[in-house]
């Protein structure tokens, strides 16, 4: 826990890496890292975020895009609805038709606009 930070964004991002298994395109890379979620349940908690959800207070800006297979936009959503569930102001944005990246111009100028709205309204607060 900290107060260091009036907000944080975490975009296309993992936060548990079991339920991403196979999922996304990086589960060979996983598997060679960090072994089988199976065969090594503590490696694979103690590497995802979700597991300290409890531990967030900070406003959180989430993205993700539809059609990301690196970083499926499942996981913005389990992230999402655990901080929402225990009360702290966060705001889940997916780019339809985006992937890892938001490539098209309009949606690329649109995720600018959403970071900066977001830290400069939660700087205010501050």
């Amino acid at each position: 826990r900290s107060d260091a930070f009036a907000a944080a964004a975490a975009e296309h991002g993992i936060y548990d890496f079991r339920s991403t298994f196979g999922t996304d395109d990086n589960h060979l890379w996983h598997e060679w890292e960090f072994g089988l979620p199976w065969e090594e349940p503590e490696r694979y908690e103690r590497i995802s975020s979700i597991t300290d959800v409890g531990e967030i207070e900070t406003p959180l800006l989430l993205t993700a895009g539809e059609n990301d297979w690196r970083c499926p936009p499942t996981q913005a959503e389990q992230l999402y609805v655990s901080v929402r569930k225990q009360g702290v102001d966060a705001k889940l944005v997916i780019y339809q038709d985006e992937h890892h990246n938001v490539g098209d111009p309009d949606r690329a100028i649109h995720r600018l606009e959403t970071l900066t709205e977001w830290f400069e309204e939660h700087a205010l607060d501050s």
